[in-house]
This record gives structure tokens, sequence and C-alpha cells, in this order.
């Protein structure tokens, strides 16, 4: 999404940041493993 924000001139960094931080529940993230190792993550 950002890509195309930033295309059209609309992309805000702190904002975004803000929207993250905001819907964030670090209790909830779930990591995904594959071979011994985190390789995403989704909260």
């Amino acid at each position: 999404m950002r890509e195309s924000l930033e295309r059209i001139g609309r992309f805000d960094p702190p904002r975004a940041r803000e929207r993250f931080l905001s819907g964030f529940v670090p209790e909830l993230t779930r990591l995904f493993w594959s071979m011994g190792r985190a390789r995403d993550w989704w909260s």
C-alpha cells in the first residue's frame, strides 16, 4: 500500500506509524515458522 500512496503523493509516515501502533497488540501477534526460523508474522 505504501508504494501506491507514495506514487500519488499521499503517504504520511507519522500517520502510518500512528495507525499501526493504535491497532497493534503484541499479545495477539503470531509468528510463522519454517525450517526452524521465523519467516513472517501476523497481528
